[in-house]
Order: C-alpha cells, then sequence, then structure tokens
C-alpha cells in the first residue's frame, strides 16, 4: 500500500516537472517573438540565437574560443595593424592585413571571394618580386598573425558545432526554441510524449492561439552552415602555410600548429572534409620540419605530434574521406619514422604509445609505424640490457 502511495506521488510530482518545463518554455518563446516584433530591426537572429542559449540550454559549456590578444579582436584589424606599423613599408602591410582579413571574412560563395583571394596572392608575390628583405618581412609578419587568426576563427567554428550536435542529442527543447528565432523543418507536437496534452493545458490557462502554437525544428542547417564556413577556413590555413614557405617562415605555422591544442581536440568531432584538410596541413608542416631552411625544437616536434597523430589515425573513406593516395601514405609514414627517430628516446616512447594506442583502437591501417616502434623496442634493449649470448 505504502509503495503504491509513492509511485502515484512520484508520478504526480513527475508531471508537475514536466508541467512546469513547459511554462518555462512557453514564456521564454514567447518573449522571443515579443522582441522579434517590436524589435524587429535592432534585434538580429544572431542576438535572438544567443539569448536563447542562454536561457533554454540546461548544458551551458565553456567558451573555449581563443582569447582576445591570441592575434585578433573581433575583426582581427587592431591586433594587425599594431603588428605591421613597426614593420618597414607599413602602408603595403596595412594593405596585406586587410586583405587577409577580408579572405576571412567573405563567404565562399560570394563572386567577390575569389577576387579578394586574388589580391592578397598578388600583393604576396609582388612583394617577395621586389627582392626587399624588409618587404618579405611583411609579408612573413601579416601571414602569421593572418594564420594565427584563420586559426582561431576555425576552433570557433568547431567549438559551436560540436555544441550544436551536444545540444541536438541531449537537449530537444533547445530545437523548439530555435523554431522561433529562426524557423525552420518542423513536426507536429502529438510526436512528442505528453507534450500535446501539456500544450491543450498551457492554451486553455493562458487563451493561446493555435497559431502560437510551438514547434520543433532542426540545426541541420545551423550545422552544415558552419561546416562549410569550416572548410573554408581550413582550406585558408593551407593556404596561408605555403605562402609563409615561399616566405621561408614555415615555422611560424610549425610553431602555431604545435601549440594547437584546442583544434586538434576539436578536429576529431569534425567533418571528414574538414579533416582532410587538417591531415594536409598536418604533414605539410611535417615536411617542412625536415626542410633545410628550419631545424624545429624538439619539443615542437613532440607537441606536434603528441597533438595530430590521433587525427592521423582517424579513419575516413568515401567522397568526403581520406582521398591521400597510396604513395602519399607511405611518404607520410617514411617522413613520421624520420622526425621520431631524430628525437630523445623519451619523446618517441611517447608519440609512440600514443600512436599504437590510437592504431589498435582505428579501424584505419594508416599510419602504420610498426618498424619504427620496433626499432625503438630493440634500440631500448640494447641500451638497458645489452645483448645475451647463450652460447656461454
Amino acid at each position: 500500500m505504502a509503495l503504491e502511495c509513492y509511485q502515484r506521488a512520484w508520478e504526480v510530482l513527475e508531471q508537475m516537472l514536466i508541467f512546469a518545463m513547459f511554462v518555462r518554455l512557453w514564456v521564454v518563446v514567447s518573449i522571443a517573438k515579443a522582441l522579434s516584433v517590436f524589435l524587429p530591426h535592432q534585434t538580429s537572429s544572431s542576438v535572438m540565437t544567443s539569448m536563447l542559449d542562454i536561457l533554454s540550454n540546461p548544458f551551458p559549456g565553456e567558451e573555449k574560443a581563443c582569447k582576445k590578444g591570441a592575434g585578433f579582436g573581433p575583426s582581427g584589424s587592431k591586433t594587425n595593424r599594431l603588428l605591421l606599423d613597426s614593420a618597414p613599408n607599413n602602408g603595403i602591410g596595412r594593405a596585406l592585413s586587410q586583405t587577409l582579413e577580408l579572405v576571412n571574412d567573405t563567404p565562399a560563395s560570394s563572386r567577390k571571394y575569389g577576387f579578394v583571394r586574388g589580391v592578397a596572392d598578388k600583393l604576396l608575390f609582388e612583394n617577395i618580386a621586389n627582392g626587399s628583405e624588409a618587404l618579405v618581412e611583411v609579408n612573413r609578419l601579416a601571414l602569421k598573425v593572418g594564420f594565427s587568426r584563420t586559426l582561431c576563427l576555425l576552433v570557433q567554428f568547431l567549438d559551436r558545432r560540436r555544441g550544436q550536435l551536444q545540444t541536438e542529442a541531449l537537449s530537444w527543447p533547445w530545437r523548439i526554441l530555435k523554431g522561433h528565432s529562426q524557423g525552420g523543418t518542423t513536426f507536429p507536437l502529438p510526436s512528442v510524449p505528453f507534450l500535446g496534452s501539456i500544450w491543450n493545458v498551457l492554451s486553455v490557462l493562458f487563451q493561446l492561439s493555435p497559431e502560437s502554437r510551438p514547434v520543433a525544428v532542426s540545426s541541420n542547417s545551423l550545422i552544415i552552415e558552419d561546416e562549410e564556413v569550416a572548410e573554408k577556413l581550413v582550406q585558408e590555413l593551407l593556404w596561408m602555410a605555403e605562402r609563409l614557405k615561399e616566405c621561408s617562415a614555415i615555422e611560424d605555422a610549425i610553431i602555431q600548429w604545435s601549440a594547437a591544442a584546442s583544434l586538434a581536440s576539436l578536429s576529431r568531432h569534425a567533418s571528414p572534409r574538414v579533416q582532410h584538410y587538417l591531415m594536409k596541413i598536418s604533414i605539410f608542416l611535417l615536411q617542412g620540419m625536415t626542410w633545410a631552411t628550419f631545424t624545429a625544437p624538439e619539443d615542437v616536434s613532440l607537441h606536434l605530434l603528441l597533438l595530430w597523430l590521433p587525427l592521423l589515425c582517424t579513419p575516413m573513406s568515401g567522397i568526403d574521406g581520406n582521398n591521400f593516395t597510396a604513395s602519399q601514405r607511405l611518404e607520410a609514414e617514411i617522413l613520421l619514422a624520420q622526425i621520431i627517430v631524430r628525437l630523445p628516446k623519451m619523446y618517441q616512447e611517447s608519440i609512440l604509445a600514443v600512436w599504437v594506442r590510437e592504431f589498435t583502437e582505428s579501424s584505419s591501417d594508416w599510419p602504420n609505424l610498426q618498424n619504427c616502434y620496433d626499432s625503438w623496442c630493440h634500440e631500448i634493449r640494447l641500451s638497458k640490457y645489452g645483448t645475451c649470448d647463450n652460447g656461454k
């Protein structure tokens, strides 16, 4: 008897909690709709979305975007120009800085995107062709800051995409709110358990019209949009890294890449196309470590490999996946082995421990560093235990 009373009390409490949640949802939606009616010009969709994020997301995460002094501000212009003002021919430096910012900020779908990227390339090549070391330094400084800005923007978009995917999975009320600020594909409320009956109660209590009935939407369009922007930014990172190489300044990109822990972590949740370009950048910068113009510090090599080996072991296939040829894969494996064997044995152990774990857990057979792993084990045996002659 007592158990039945307890179960009934719990059911009543559960229904009250559900009812309270939907009252709160209705209040938030009403506020959002009122703002969109009375402040149509002052309240942008991004502001509305941010407000709904704060009000409705039950799992607020930490902001992982780059901090303000990390290479750019809201538009990046202030930091770029402060750095370039100290360089000779700073008028050219400011022009180059502006075009690099515009490359980031102009959508790839715009017909002017090719124009502004062409302007940036023209400035870079003409500065190199001039033969002035000062102009090459202008290129290097502008590209270094541009690379940092692009990297930070990419972190922001990937972090937002991951947050949207997590919210989609954990909090379907977010999709209800999203529908009122941005519109989208809807599905009827009765398809959600208890939602139709609770709405009927709310409509009686608050005299709601059928038109104000909330709908749930999928934020797939937002996720796809962020994926497209992320793909554009990662292609621009590769482009800037290639331009830094032409200015004999590949070390600037290598050092930043070895410290990009947030990006390396988020890369595991990125789309296959973004992952593919991140792999290309990683291999390109690893190649840069072997060029005669730059000798990477051991700590930089260690950090870069520890951060990006897990992504290289990520399996991808299909049109949107890993399109490296067999020869490219073999060259990458040889490159990785060459870099690893140059490092101290303790560093080799850390890197190979990461590789063997990721390689074992992955369905991909690349990169296969078995020979490098065996060689390290053999050298450790010799250095620690020597050889044993069983014939004596």
